[in-house]
């Protein structure tokens, strides 16, 4: 029995053994197949009510591929994750013993924790003499300042050595000893 349905027809037959797998290897009617199909090129066999159909969910991909493993891999990522967002490693304000410390200042950058520990461990009147010291850290080895350059910063930092810190211009002297080196010969 046939009838169109759309851009194609539907053919129902009682009887589907001829077009079965068990009918193509043991007795072949290719003429009938051929005349069942007609001009059309492309044939879908429906025989979901034999019970002959896969449902493919993801739980048969996970049998197929074996993929055990990586479920209880997510599985355990999954729980770690919940685990150490929902308690914190670092002990209350109540359980610290230095309360007396500097609270930790929120919304802060990197950049203002580095000046404000160079504030607690620099002294300011040490200051120019580091800077000093860093930059011939930095000097190539063999290289010659014809110019005294370096003899001229170093008298300025030395006449800032024996002002108190209040009275040193820090960042002035800086300055003045940062143009001296940027100057071209």
């Amino acid at each position: 029995m046939e009838r169109k349905f759309g851009r194609g027809s539907l053919v129902l037959a009682t009887d589907s053994y001829f077009a079965s797998n068990e009918a193509i290897v043991k007795e072949r009617y290719p003429a009938l197949l051929v005349w069942l199909s007609g001009a059309n090129k492309k044939i879908i066999f429906d025989e979901t009510h034999l019970g002959l159909n896969e449902d493919k969910g993801i739980v048969s991909l996970f049998r197929k591929y074996h993929l055990h493993g990586l479920f209880i891999s997510i599985l355990i990522l999954g729980i770690l994750f919940i685990w150490k967002n929902a308690f914190s490693l670092v002990p209350a304000d109540g359980d610290r013993k230095d309360k007396n410390d500097n609270e930790i200042a929120a919304g802060k950058d990197y950049i203002s924790g580095f000046v404000g520990m160079l504030r607690r461990t620099v002294p300011p009147a040490a200051l120019l003499p580091i800077c000093l010291r860093e930059w011939e850290k930095t000097i190539k080895h063999g290289h010659k300042e014809g110019d005294g350059k370096k003899e001229k910063v170093r008298a300025l930092i030395a006449e800032q050595k024996g002002h108190s810190a209040k009275d040193q211009k820090i960042i002035a002297t800086y300055n003045t000893a940062s143009k001296i080196l940027a100057e071209r010969g």
